[in-house]
């Protein structure tokens, strides 16, 4: 069983109605940079081997879910983003 780490980001900025939820990380819902990030996000998370969800109110926010392999949080705390070792 791997062992996940698990972020909740809260927005009261974003929210969607429930229609429009479904393809949030779909980049061909999108137009050219427009929540383009979300849909990069999903691609990288989902490459780790973690998943990311979102839960939105209309009227009210929006919950975001990330869940990532502990493997690997350690893994880019040790080498960093560009590969070189992190200082400690």
């Amino acid at each position: 069983m791997k062992r996940l780490l698990k972020f909740v980001l809260w927005s009261i900025c974003f929210a969607l109605p429930d229609n429009k939820v479904s393809a949030l990380f779909s980049r061909q819902a999108h137009r050219a940079g427009d929540r383009t990030g979300l849909s990069l996000s999903y691609d990288i998370v989902k490459a780790q081997g973690g998943s990311i969800g979102v839960e939105s109110h209309e009227g009210k926010g929006s919950v975001f879910t990330i869940h990532l392999p502990v493997s690997w949080i350690i893994a880019f705390c040790r080498f960093g983003v560009d590969g070189s070792t992190a200082r400690r």
